[in-house]
C-alpha cells in the first residue's frame, strides 16, 4: 500500500554523458540529464546528483561532493572522465543510487594566419628541415595567442630584384576564442610540403600549416618561389695537351682518371654541384691516329661541357655548350731487340720426304713498349746461300717461320718493326741435315723349329724385312739387326725360347739414323725333343689330402733378374690330382705354378658360416692354419666379423656383383708347406711358397707337389665328388610344406625332432618374404641372385631343438598350387638344399607334401609351471592339423600378444617368456580354434 511504503525506488543512470563548457569556462549538468528512466512503485519525489570526488575548479564553481539538483564543471576538468552519483528519492523518503561517467570538452573554434609568400634565388641554400619543421624560422613559422611574431629576414645576394637582406614580413598566427587558455593551447604542424622545382632548382614550394584545438581545426598555405637570376656564364679551364712515354702507357691507359692535372679534365671555377642554378655535364670523345707527327699514337680528345639548364639539344644556335680539343701523344724511338742475340747459324733436322727438312722457328724478339701481337715483320730466304733470295714472306704479331727446305746450307734475313715505326734486322745461315730414321716394315711373326741335334736354330734379322724404306737411302743399302748395334745381324734360339718370342728388328740408313719394328718369332718343338729332356711330375691335394682335379699347371723360366717368363709346357691335373710338365737343356731354372677356375661357391655352404661364427664368438675356435686362411675373405690377415659378413653375402649370391670385396678363389702352396700359424701362409716368402722351383741342373724326373685351399671352405669338407654338386651325405631330412589360408603364406614344417644349427636352399621364385617360425629367420637370410633365384641361408651358434610338427619358417608370395617336389633348385650355381643337425651333420633337405597326424578327441589346456619366474609352457591338447590362435592379456584386459599356430600332433606347446611378460603380475590367456575357446590365468613372480 502507498500509505505504508517501504520499497526503495529503482535508480537508472545514463552510462556516459558529454558536456561542453560555455564561453565562461563552466557548465552545469542537472540530475535529470543523468537520469535514464528511474522509477518507484508509488511516486518518485526527487532526483539529486553529486561528484564522487571533489574537483579543482576556481572559487564560485560548485565542484564539491554534496547532493544537489545539479553538478558543475570547469576548464580543469577538460579531457577527463568525471564519475557522478544519481540519487532517486520517493515520497516516503526511500532512496536508491546509480553511477555515471561525464566527459568534459572545450569546443572553441581555432583560426590560423600563414607566414607571407617569399621569393628566393636558386642559388640560395636551405635545408629540408627549413621546409618541414614548424619551429624553423628560415621561411617563417606560426605563433599562438601567447606568442609574438618575428620578422622574416633573408639575405639572398643572387636575388637581384630586391635589396638584400630583405624583410618579407612577420611570422603567422594561430589561436582560439575559448575561455580555457585561448591560442596558447593550439597545436601547429606542417603535414604537407609540395616541391614543384625542376632539376635546375627552379619552381615553387608550397607549405601547408595545420592547427588543431579541441574538435576543430584550420589550415593555410605558404608559397615559396625559387627563380634563376644568374647569367649562366662560366670561365672553363680546359686540360693541357699531353705527351707520354709509349713504353709506359698505351691508349687504354690514358683515361682522364689516369692522367694527373692539369692534363686530365676541365675545371670550372665557381661551379659546385648542388649549390648552383646550373646543371653541368662533362664528356669527351677520342680519335686515335697511328704514326702521326712522329708519334706512335696520337689522340685528339674532344671535350664537351653542357649546361643542361640552358642548352637546347634541337637548337643549333643554343647557348650553354662549350667544346675544346686536347692533343695527347705517345712517343718512342727504340727498335725491337733479339732476346738471345742474332745467331750465326741454326741446324734443322730433316724428317720430310724427298730428303728435306722443315724449319720452324719463333724468334724471341722483345720491344720496350710494343707487345708481341702488335709487331710487324718479314723475312727472305736465300736457298743454297748463293746470293739470290728465293722466298719472301711478311706478317704481323709474333714472328714465325715454317718452311720445308732441301738438305744443305741456306740463308735467312729478318726485318722486324714495332708499333712506333722502329725496325731491326737479323741474318743467319740454316743447315738442313737428314735426321729422318728409316721406316721399318716387318713381317708380323715368323715360325721355326729347334733342331733335334742340339736343340737350337739361328735366324737372320733381314729375314723379317717386308718392305722397309728410307727417304734418302735406297732400300738395297739399308742394314738390319736385332738391336741398335748394326753388327748384331743374327740370333740363335734354343729350347729356352720355345713359344712366342718378341723381337726388335732395327733398320739403319747411310746417315746413322735408325728405327725398329716389334714382331715375334715362334719357336716350336715338333718332335717334343725339349720336353722329353727334363720332365716334372706333379700332384695337387688339399691339406685334408683330397686330390684336386682340373687344376691348370704352367711352367715359367726364372730370368736372371728374378722375373718369370712364361714357358711353353702346360697341363691340367686329372681326377687323381696328377699333372706332367717338361723342358729342354737350358741355362734357366723353372718355376711351376697352379691356378684353377671352377665355381665361386665350390666347397662352400652355410655350414662354413656356422663354423666361422662359432670361431668368432669363441664357442669352437678354429685351430688349423689352412682353415683360418680360407676364412680370411677380406685379405686383412686376421679373421673377424667382416669375413663373416662377406661369407654370408657370398652364400646369398653377392659374389656375382662387381662390388663384392671377398676372395673366393683357389690358392696353391708348393710342398714342403707345414704351417703352424696362419701367418706362415700369408708370408709366402718364408715357409710356404705359391710355386715350386725346379733346378735345371738337378735330377729328373723332378717332383712338384702342391697343397690347395679353396677360400670360403672353412670347415675343409671339400670332397672330389662334391664338386659335381652331388650331396655330401646320404642322409635326408624331410620338410613338409602346407599353404596357410589364413596368412596366405606357405609354412615349412618339421617332420621329425632334431637339433638344428642352420640350413640353406634355393627357390626359383622372386620377391619372397621370409617369416620367422621356430627358427629365428628374417629377410636378412634371403636374397635374389642374378639368375632370379632366391637364396636362403641361415645359421647360428646355438642349435634350435625342433619338435615334429613345428613350423620352421614361412614364405610369403609363393604361388599357390606349386609342386612341392619341384620347389628346390639344385644346380652348380645355387645353394645345395641342406640342413645342419646335431654334431653339425649335414642332411639333404627333401620337400614332401603336408599330412596331418591322427586327430585327438580331447581339447584342453594348462600352464606349467604356474607361477613362473623366467618362462613357462602353455600345453594344449588339440586334434592334429588343427589351426589355433593364442592371445595373452594383462589383468586390465589389454592384449599383449596374438599368434597363430598349427598343431601337427595332438599335443601342442607354446613357450611364454619374459620378452612377452616383462612385469610380474596376474595374466590371462585364451586359445581360439574351430573347436571352441579355452581360457585360463597364470602368474609371473
Amino acid at each position: 500500500s502507498c500509505y505504508s511504503d517501504y520499497v526503495n525506488p529503482v535508480a537508472i543512470c545514463d552510462a556516459h554523458t558529454v558536456v561542453s563548457l560555455s564561453n565562461n569556462g563552466t557548465a552545469k549538468v542537472y540530475a535529470t540529464s543523468i537520469d535514464d528512466g528511474s522509477y518507484d512503485n508509488c511516486h518518485l519525489e526527487e532526483l539529486k546528483v553529486r561528484r564522487m570526488s571533489q574537483g579543482w575548479c576556481p572559487y564560485g564553481v560548485v565542484d564539491d561532493t554534496q547532493f544537489r539538483s545539479y553538478v558543475e564543471f570547469c576548464c580543469e576538468d577538460i579531457g577527463q572522465t568525471i564519475w557522478v552519483v544519481l540519487r532517486a528519492i520517493d515520497a516516503h523518503g526511500n532512496w536508491n543510487e546509480c553511477m555515471a561517467e561525464v566527459t568534459v570538452q572545450d569546443n572553441s573554434y581555432p583560426h590560423i594566419t600563414c607566414p607571407p609568400n617569399i621569393t628566393v634565388s636558386c642559388c640560395y641554400w636551405f635545408s629540408e628541415s627549413a621546409l618541414h619543421d614548424p619551429h624553423n624560422h628560415t621561411f617563417g613559422t606560426i605563433v599562438g595567442n601567447s606568442g609574438y611574431g618575428q620578422p622574416i629576414v633573408i639575405n639572398d645576394p643572387c636575388n637581384s630584384w630586391y635589396s638584400q637582406p630583405h624583410n618579407w614580413g612577420n611570422d603567422g598566427y594561430a589561436g582560439s576564442g575559448g575561455a580555457c587558455g585561448g591560442g596558447g593551447n593550439v597545436w601547429v604542424t606542417i603535414p604537407e610540403v609540395i616541391d614543384y622545382r625542376n632539376a635546375c632548382g627552379v619552381g615553387i614550394i608550397k607549405r601547408k600549416f595545420f592547427v588543431e584545438y579541441g574538435n576543430w581545426s584550420d589550415w593555410c598555405w605558404q608559397t615559396i618561389t625559387v627563380k634563376d637570376y644568374s647569367s649562366n656564364h662560366y670561365s672553363i679551364n680546359w686540360p693541357w695537351d699531353y705527351t707520354a712515354d709509349a713504353c709506359l702507357y698505351n691508349v687504354d691507359q690514358l683515361d682522364p682518371n689516369d692522367i694527373p692535372p692539369p692534363y686530365n679534365k676541365p675545371t670550372i671555377p665557381g661551379y659546385s654541384s648542388g649549390n648552383s642554378c646550373s646543371l653541368l655535364g662533362v664528356a669527351h670523345e677520342d680519335l686515335v691516329f697511328t704514326f702521326s707527327d712522329g708519334a706512335c699514337k696520337k689522340i685528339l680528345r674532344e671535350w664537351t661541357v653542357i649546361d643542361w639548364c640552358v642548352y637546347q639539344p634541337n637548337n643549333p644556335w643554343s647557348q650553354g655548350i662549350w667544346k675544346h680539343t686536347q692533343v695527347i701523344k705517345l712517343m718512342n724511338a727504340h727498335p725491337p731487340q733479339w732476346v738471345y742475340g742474332c745467331p750465326e747459324h741454326v741446324v734443322v733436322d730433316g724428317f720430310e720426304p724427298y730428303c728435306q727438312g722443315r724449319y720452324i722457328d719463333h724468334p724471341h724478339v722483345h720491344d720496350d713498349c710494343t707487345p708481341p701481337e702488335h709487331l710487324k715483320w718479314d723475312y727472305k730466304i736465300d736457298l743454297n746461300n748463293d746470293g739470290s733470295y728465293n722466298i719472301w714472306y711478311e706478317g704481323s704479331g709474333v714472328p714465325f717461320v715454317d718452311k720445308v727446305l732441301p738438305l744443305g746450307w741456306h740463308k735467312i734475313l729478318w726485318n722486324i718493326g714495332d708499333a712506333c715505326g722502329n725496325y731491326s734486322t737479323c741474318s743467319y745461315k740454316i743447315h738442313v741435315i737428314d735426321k729422318k730414321a728409316p721406316s721399318p716394315i716387318c713381317y708380323y711373326g715368323l715360325s721355326s723349329v729347334v733342331m733335334p741335334l742340339g736343340g737350337m736354330v739361328t735366324i737372320w734379322a733381314k729375314d723379317f724385312n717386308a718392305s722397309s724404306y728410307d727417304n734418302c737411302t735406297p732400300a738395297y743399302k739399308l742394314k738390319y739387326s736385332f738391336s741398335a748395334n748394326p753388327w748384331e745381324a743374327s740370333k740363335t734360339f734354343t729350347c729356352d725360347d720355345l713359344g712366342t718370342n718378341p723381337v726388335q728388328i732395327w733398320v739403319h740408313d747411310e746417315y746413322g739414323n735408325k728405327d725398329y719394328c716389334t714382331t715375334f718369332i715362334k719357336i716350336n718343338d715338333n718332335s717334343t725333343f725339349c720336353e722329353d729332356m727334363n720332365t716334372v711330375q706333379g700332384l695337387v691335394t688339399t691339406f685334408a689330402e683330397i686330390t684336386v682335379p682340373e687344376v691348370s699347371a704352367s711352367m715359367f723360366k726364372i730370368m736372371s733378374d728374378g722375373s718369370l717368363d712364361e714357358d711353353q709346357s702346360k697341363d691340367k691335373s686329372n681326377a687323381e690330382g696328377q699333372f706332367a710338365l717338361g723342358f729342354g737343356t737350358t741355362q734357366f731354372d723353372r718355376m711351376v705354378m697352379l691356378s684353377r677356375g671352377g665355381k665361386a661357391l665350390e666347397g662352400m655352404s652355410t655350414l662354413d658360416y656356422i663354423v666361422l661364427r662359432n670361431h668368432i664368438n669363441g664357442t669352437q675356435p678354429i685351430t688349423e692354419p689352412y682353415k683360418l686362411y680360407a676364412a680370411d675373405l677380406d685379405g686383412s690377415g686376421r679373421v673377424g666379423a667382416n669375413d663373416l659378413l662377406l661369407l654370408r653375402n657370398a652364400l646369398l649370391g653377392a659374389y656375382q656383383l662387381s662390388s663384392y670385396q671377398g676372395d673366393l678363389s683357389w690358392v696353391f702352396f708348393g710342398d714342403p708347406c707345414d704351417p703352424s700359424t696362419m701367418e706362415d701362409l700369408i708370408d709366402n716368402d718364408v715357409l710356404c711358397h705359391t710355386g715350386v722351383e725346379i733346378n735345371h741342373t738337378g735330377s729328373f724326373p723332378a717332383i712338384a707337389q702342391f697343397k690347395a685351399i679353396k677360400m670360403g671352405d672353412i670347415n675343409g669338407d671339400m670332397v672330389n665328388s662334391a664338386w659335381m654338386i652331388s650331396p655330401r651325405t646320404n642322409s635326408n631330412y624331410d620338410v613338409a610344406v602346407r599353404f596357410n589360408e589364413q596368412t596366405g603364406a606357405h609354412d615349412f614344417i618339421a617332420t621329425k625332432d632334431a637339433l638344428v644349427y642352420g640350413f640353406q636352399l634355393s627357390i626359383e621364385a622372386k620377391n619372397l618374404n621370409l617369416v620367422e617360425g621356430t627358427l629365428p629367420v628374417s629377410d636378412n637370410n634371403i636374397a635374389l641372385d642374378k639368375q632370379g633365384i632366391s637364396r636362403i641361408s641361415f645359421g647360428q651358434t646355438d642349435g634350435v631343438s625342433l619338435k615334429k610338427g613345428e613350423i620352421l619358417f614361412s614364405i610369403e608370395n609363393l604361388e599357390e598350387g606349386f609342386n612341392p617336389q619341384e620347389l628346390l633348385v639344385v644346380d652348380d650355381e645355387s645353394l645345395f638344399p641342406e640342413i645342419y643337425t646335431e654334431d653339425f651333420r649335414n642332411e639333404k633337405i627333401r620337400i614332401v607334401p603336408y599330412k596331418a597326424d591322427q586327430a585327438s578327441d580331447s581339447y584342453e589346456s594348462k600352464v606349467t609351471p604356474n607361477p613362473f619366474t623366467e618362462s613357462t609352457t602353455l600345453e594344449i591338447t588339440i586334434p592334429a592339423g588343427e589351426e589355433f590362435t593364442v592371445i595373452l592379456y594383462d589383468m586390465k584386459g589389454q592384449e599383449l600378444s596374438s599368434r597363430k599356430y598349427v598343431s601337427y600332433t595332438s599335443q601342442a606347446e607354446v613357450q611364454i617368456g619374459s620378452d612377452i611378460i616383462p612385469v610380474p603380475g596376474l595374466y590371462y590367456y585364451k586359445v581360439k580354434s574351430s573347436i571352441g575357446e579355452l581360457s585360463g590365468k597364470f602368474v609371473r613372480q
